[in-house]
């Protein structure tokens, strides 16, 4: 009886299970549906039962406490809206909504509340308050949610007899910490098997469910180890063309979206024969917007699905049904629920949603596992002696963490509940998945030019030999915009980093950006615009840094009114930018007080512009600080504006390199330096002469910071720039094309010569 890590180099090798020696009866337990459906496709030729985590504990639940039940998402939150009501909290949805999510994000650590007694005042009073309620209302009344029963479903295992079956557990990229006490209590009764990625083992840390097992004592097993040896073909491909690279390259048999949740459209840009694949569509979404505005007294409800069956619209049909059934369960739950207040229908319209089958399965062509699509979910049932094409355009995987709302030292405090959601594990774990198709021959990757050297995911694979997939080897782009260069006489009075990553980026486009500037930028009555959004960023974290004593929901209110008196901006449009103005700022406000709570004297300075002759520009923060040193940070309001460390240190991104040559520090005094992502501050790129006292982030260690190549570099290239005649198509990347004036007109690097 006991934990095992499998230890692999590829998952492949963990489906054969060639490591369980027992004869008894196997139980896959997956994350989610989709895994426990591949289950079937992996290991048909053994016994083996395949169920959802979820569903596993609500068996052993309904089993064991037959007059009890695990509450779904939508009970509890219906259940909660009401408690919030009576314990004074403000009838704002977004309020609720967000003390909600906090709560069940503590369910992960622990049912018990004076277990986080110790952090509620890390929140503001009102969130605070929230949890003490919803804790009280959930022990008084004996509710089992999902992370409860987990503990619950420990304590049954735990007093039971030993278990005539081994498990497996597939998909988890996580486990919380009631997660682990429900493992720890089934290794004690049978046999545990979970695979886990010998690559990433050197990288564990203390706060990893990999290492909590370790130290529960969970014992490892190490498979064969498999040689990494690139022999996969990889293209890359123009944007915009992947559907031609995919009807000209009609050699594979399977093709995989490199997409965890590819919408239909994905699908149907690349199903160029007869293929099958199930795509997931949400039936009702569409009609969610006229159902928000519509009156939901019982008359007019009675009156639409009478309409709605005399029509057959069945599905809406089903929506009408649904939104009575959430109504009825509203006013069943609380004597004072009769009318339903704005509150009260954004309360009713999110349990209609949860609801409601929220995603079904739309199959789509005649044979299944022939001609195939698949998305990321799929990845494990790839049958790998038969050619293979990934298809991976430069959007990113999303791998976020709820973590992330906690602050550093509610996360410290976690640490002793459980182990806590590491991100870069989490990617490093998918990155094994693709080492495992990288390693063989009859697979070929096509990644969306630029991917490699832009996203993050693919920039730590560092894969070689890649080859730029040729669409129209003989056929030769049009240039409209040849005629219109006219060689100018260029006296570059000031020059900024912008303007010359401009230039490194594409001499056509500094053409048309600094020499004959067409002046094209799009402007928005209804909304504000990306640029219009980055300058109200600013200014509102200095305000707020220059006014502590105001709130930043002030702040953010007053300077989004001043740039829209000359506009008429959406309601929806001004909302949302609301929020990701203030959620943005609420992260500036964390790394501010970082720095102050480090060094109360921290010396801060906003808007510092740049010394030297010809030089233009300001750097968004300078500090001074006797503990931190100097330091200079550029502020970000998404991961799209901030290089890689390879277009960094390559010189391919110059704006750091430009600050820091122009700051007017002496290099010596400079101790950290950096982009600050503000979306997401623990994705920020940041440097440090010695090991970083800032917790947000990690920071890259630069020893030696020296700027005599960067010099160097710009020497040439503000000559380059002053001779240059022709202004040639030639972006760097892909991404040097957005935002040009004349990207639709140009062949983007298309001509010879």
């Amino acid at each position: 009886m006991a934990i095992r890590r499998v230890l692999l180099d590829n998952i492949n090798d963990f489906y054969k299970l060639d490591f369980i020696e027992s004869d008894k009866k196997i139980k896959a337990i997956c994350s989610d549906p989709t895994r426990a459906d591949n289950i079937s496709h992996l290991v048909s030729h053994r016994s083996i039962e395949p169920i959802t985590i979820a569903q596993f504990v609500k068996e052993i639940i309904k089993k064991n406490l037959p007059d009890q039940k695990v509450y779904r998402k939508s009970e509890l939150f219906l259940e909660l809206s009401v408690i919030w009501k009576k314990a004074g909290g403000k009838k704002v949805f977004n309020s609720f909504n967000q003390a909600f999510n906090l709560f069940t994000d503590y369910r992960g650590f622990t049912s018990d509340i004076e277990l986080i007694e110790e952090v509620l005042p890390e929140h503001p009073e009102e969130l605070a308050l929230a949890l003490k309620w919803f804790y009280a209302y959930m022990t008084i009344q004996n509710i089992l949610d999902e992370q409860a029963a987990y503990k619950k479903c420990a304590e049954i295992i735990s007093d039971g007899d030993s278990l005539n079956e081994s498990f497996i557990f597939v998909g988890f990229s996580h486990f919380s910490a009631l997660q682990l006490e429900l493992l720890s209590s089934l290794g004690a009764k049978s046999d545990i098997y979970i695979p886990s990625f010998r690559e990433i083992e050197d990288d564990l840390i203390s706060t990893d469910w990999a290492y909590c097992l370790d130290t529960m004592g969970a014992e490892k097993i190490e498979l064969e180890k498999r040689n990494f040896e690139l022999k996969a073909e990889v293209f890359t491909f123009p944007k915009g063309y992947l559907s031609e690279v995919i009807k000209k390259d009609s050699s594979s048999k399977n093709i995989l979206i490199f997409d965890k949740t590819p919408n239909l459209k994905e699908y149907l840009e690349l199903d160029t024969q007869q293929s099958f694949y199930k795509v997931s569509v949400d039936l009702f979404e569409m009609y969610f917007e006229e159902l928000e505005k519509e009156s939901w007294d019982d008359d007019n409800i009675s009156k639409r699905m009478s309409s709605l069956v005399k029509n057959k619209d069945f599905i809406r049909l089903k929506l009408y049904l649904s939104l009575k059934e959430s109504i009825t369960s509203w006013k069943e739950i609380s004597d004072e629920n009769r009318v339903p207040s704005e509150f009260d229908r954004k309360i009713i319209f999110e349990i209609l949603k949860l609801n409601l089958p929220r995603s079904s399965t739309l199959p789509v062509g005649l044979s299944e596992w022939g001609s195939n699509l698949f998305d990321l979910s799929r990845i494990e049932t790839l049958d790998l002696n038969q050619d293979l094409s990934v298809c991976v355009k430069n959007n990113g995987i999303s791998l976020s963490s709820s973590n992330e709302i906690f602050t550093e030292k509610v996360k410290s405090f976690l640490v002793a509940l459980g182990p806590l959601r590491n991100i870069k594990r989490e990617r490093s774990q998918l990155q094994c998945y693709v080492k495992g198709l990288l390693i063989k021959n009859k697979v070929k990757f096509f990644i969306e030019e630029g991917t490699l050297d832009e996203n993050l995911f693919w920039d730590e694979l560092e894969i070689d030999n890649v080859k730029k997939y040729q669409l129209y080897p003989s056929e030769e782009k049009p240039d409209f915009l040849n005629d219109k260069i006219k060689r100018k006489e260029i006296d570059i009075l000031k020059y900024s980093a912008s303007r010359l990553q401009t230039f490194i980026d594409c001499p056509r486009k500094y053409y048309f950006s600094y020499v004959d500037n067409l002046d094209i930028q799009k402007s928005y009555l209804s909304k504000f615009t990306a640029s219009e959004m980055g300058l109200m960023l600013h200014e509102i974290i200095e305000k707020k840094e220059l006014n502590e004593k105001l709130s930043l929901t002030e702040i953010v209110s007053e300077i989004m009114n001043k740039y829209a008196k000359s506009k008429q901006v959406n309601p929806l449009y001004y909302e949302d930018s609301r929020l990701k103005l203030l959620y943005k700022s609420k992260n500036a406000e964390v790394f501010l007080n970082e720095l102050k709570r480090i060094d109360p004297n921290i010396d801060l300075v906003f808007e510092k512009v740049l010394t030297g002759d010809c030089i233009s520009g300001r750097i968004d923060l300078i500090w001074d600080s006797a503990i931190l040193g100097k330091g200079i940070v550029d502020f970000k309001s998404s991961a799209y504006g901030i290089p890689s460390k390879i277009e960094h240190t390559e010189f391919r991104k110059i704006q750091l390199w430009f600050y820091l040559n122009y700051c007017g520090f002496n290099l010596s005094e400079i101790n950290y330096w950096g982009f600050l992502n503000l979306d997401d501050l623990s994705k920020s790129l940041m440097f440090a002469r010695s090991e970083s006292k800032l917790a947000l982030f990690k920071s890259n260690i630069v020893t030696d910071l020296s700027l005599s190549d960067f010099q160097s570099f710009e020497e040439a290239l503000v000559a380059q720039i002053k001779n240059e005649s022709q202004y040639l198509a030639k972006p760097s990347n892909q991404s040097a094309c957005n935002f040009c004036h004349v990207s639709n007109l140009c062949p983007k690097g298309e001509l010879n010569g």
